[in-house]
């Protein structure tokens, strides 16, 4: 099977630097991956491309084992695409600008990037001057991204002293940097905590990680703008919201939640404690409009509806409908947390960067005909397979596998940082934009060609 040989090809090229097995699928599907470059980006195709093989050269997946090789590199493409579109805002912007002014076109200047550099030079000076008690937890939470739980574990010590010392290192930090006269640290910038993380704490900061994150949404014959925001509720719980609007007319140019062939989507997740991602209610509602909804009934499918789930106490979900009762099947079968499909990719991006374990999910899923959707768990098994070297373009990788007789895969791609960059395989990809700016310029990219 092709498939299969694609696994061998890059499996050769990451375990044993094999570069003609890497050379052999790039020449066997370049063809694919300019089209699916120019369903981006036309304007930069080949660039994008080229952008995407060195990201593929680049990534380094668990024992050399891609499980879609072809979805893999979709979503390094896409987000290949977006880079190349940023920059193509920011140099027009800075023409614009100076054109505006009456001033020559000039590259930015260098001066305040070697400062930047200057003063991190400078902070990690003072942070390796620092007593080892002191430099271990300040490095690892803040240069490594650990929690207060995973440095405890690292450091075999409790959560509480990992907090302490923390509180202790930054004041001495800060007290160096001052006398100084370097930087007067703000509390944004590098602010601990005094006491013990608790739940609040983890939902304050996935609250802010998804506070405004603007996607755009692929698929053959379909582009869409999607948007998430997420807000720390009073009572320390997290609201999240996910709109996505997809147009369906493929010659249509403008906003896509304005198009008149349009299906959108709409969910609402409130976390009680979103690094275990428990929640308490999740609400799931679809529509068309009159041409998009005659359009889908020709292919057996309708889409209006919405659902709310609430867990209960014995382990299962209540269920209220706008169409009447769904069936939920295999109730509480599976291992892991119970994961809207919607909000997969909130999930995996801070899931731990644990190469050797596997981490069970039970995603709450539907398949649909003309009768509605009908919702179910499905079992699912997902892992962290690698980083990329540079930090620019794609970083973190998890890969998800679907039970098999799905037949189906997709890889997930964070930064340093745990925000969402871009999911997908060979058939749908979504990808970050930085602004929504950014968004609906991406899509109107795509339906220049």
């Amino acid at each position: 099977m092709r498939e299969t040989d694609d696994k061998t090809l890059l499996k050769r090229f990451y375990r044993h630097g094999d570069d003609d097995a890497l050379a052999a699928f790039v020449s066997r599907h370049r063809a694919w991956a300019v089209t699916k470059a120019r369903d981006y980006y036309p304007e930069e195709a080949e660039d994008v491309v080229q952008t995407s093989i060195l990201r593929l050269m680049d990534s380094t997946p668990t024992n050399g084992e891609v499980a879609n090789p072809l979805g893999w590199w979709s979503v390094i493409i896409s987000t290949a695409a977006m880079d190349a579109l940023r920059k193509t805002m920011r140099r027009r912007r800075r023409e614009q600008e100076s054109l505006r002014l009456g001033e020559p076109v000039e590259e930015p200047d260098v001066a305040e990037s070697v400062g930047h550099t200057r003063l991190l030079d400078a902070v990690f000076g003072e942070i390796e001057a620092l007593e080892d008690q002191f430099r271990g937890p300040l490095l690892k939470r803040y240069f490594e991204g650990l929690s207060y739980r995973e440095i405890a574990e690292t450091l075999d010590c409790r959560p509480g002293t990992v907090a302490s010392r923390l509180s202790r290192g930054i004041a001495r930090l800060r007290d160096a940097l001052a006398r100084k006269g370097i930087l007067e640290l703000s509390s944004e910038e590098l602010e601990g905590e005094e006491t013990m993380p608790d739940v609040s704490k983890g939902n304050r900061e996935f609250a802010a990680r998804w506070r405004d994150v603007w996607i755009v949404h692929h698929s053959e014959g379909a582009c869409g703008l999607g948007h998430i925001s997420a807000r720390l509720e009073s009572d320390g719980t997290v609201s999240v919201h996910k709109r996505l609007d997809i147009p369906l007319d493929s010659a249509f140019a403008g906003a896509p939640e304005s198009a008149e062939t349009r299906l959108w989507f709409e969910t609402d997740l409130v976390l009680t404690d979103a690094e275990n991602f428990l929640w308490r209610t999740f609400r799931s509602a679809e529509g068309a409009t009159p041409r998009a909804a005659a359009m889908m009934a020709e292919r057996d499918m309708t889409y209006d509806e919405e659902v709310v789930f609430r867990p209960t106490k014995a382990g299962e979900l209540s269920i209220k409908a706008k169409r009447g009762e769904p069936t939920l099947a295999e109730k509480g079968k599976g291992d892991g947390p119970i994961v809207p499909d919607a909000f997969v990719e909130l999930y995996a991006c801070a899931r731990p960067r644990d190469r050797e374990t596997d981490w069970p999910v039970r995603v709450l899923a539907f398949h649909r005909d003309l009768e509605g959707r009908h919702w179910g768990m499905l079992p699912l098994s997902g892992r962290y397979v690698g980083r990329k070297g540079p930090p620019t373009g794609l970083n973190h990788a998890y890969e998800v596998r679907l039970p098999d007789y799905i037949g189906r895969s997709f890889s997930i791609w964070a930064s340093d940082d745990g925000s969402f960059i871009g999911f997908g395989d060979e058939q749908e990809s979504y990808v970050a934009a930085e602004d929504e700016a950014t968004a609906r310029a991406f899509i109107a990219a795509q339906r220049s060609q």
